[in-house]
């Protein structure tokens, strides 16, 4: 017995002999949560995650428009994104944490030559 979860599938994969379990557990993980599924559930409509999907992107959507924002692409970059002033504060940050360690190695060079 195994699932179509990561390690499962993958050590069917790799290490089953039987090329037609190989197959069919390739289609059914690249088949799976949609409606091309072949399990049970669904063809009785409960596999497919589409509809859930549609309603998140509804939900995403809405948020953002009443966050102010022209998509939720928006929202999300807002969170991701630097300003300018947080990019020089890190690269200020970064040079002062390597200026020592670079003075160092320039003086040892120089010491060698």
């Amino acid at each position: 017995m195994f699932t179509l979860d990561a390690p499962s599938y993958m050590a069917v994969r790799m290490h089953a002999k039987d090329r037609t379990l190989r197959e069919k557990v390739y289609r059914a993980y690249l088949s799976r949560a949609s409606e091309f599924s072949q399990t049970s559930t669904a063809a009785e409509g409960k596999g497919d995650n589409a509809p859930l999907i549609e309603t998140i992107l509804a939900l995403r959507r809405e948020k953002a428009l009443l966050l102010g924002y022209a998509s939720f692409a928006e929202v999300s970059m807002a969170k991701k994104m630097a300003t300018l002033e947080r990019a020089e504060e890190l690269l200020e940050d970064i040079r002062a944490r390597a200026r020592p360690a670079a003075v160092r190695e320039l003086d040892e060079i120089r010491a060698f030559a």
